[in-house]
């Protein structure tokens, strides 16, 4: 599978987790007691664990542009246009 794809697959697995942890997060916030929140404790905490790692991956596939957009290294000369 090129990077690509699995760059496509990570970003809709990503989405469903952000969803998760919304819907999760909201449900821990407005029920405070009964064997829902319980169980939705549980899954908003693996979730958040699956989360951070997504985020990870999703950093290593668009490093190159990360880099490329933000870490550019410009002129001095035009860095001065810029501050005027």
């Amino acid at each position: 599978m090129n990077q690509l794809k699995v760059l496509k697959t990570v970003n809709v697995v990503l989405f469903l987790c952000v969803l998760i942890q919304a819907i999760t997060g909201l449900v821990i916030f407005f029920l405070n007691e009964g064997r829902w929140v319980e169980r939705t404790g549980d899954i908003h905490k693996y979730n958040g664990l699956v989360l951070v790692v997504l985020i990870g991956i999703h950093l290593y596939l668009n490093w190159s542009v990360i880099k490329n957009h933000y870490f550019k290294k410009q002129p001095a000369a035009a860095s001065v246009k810029q501050g005027a």
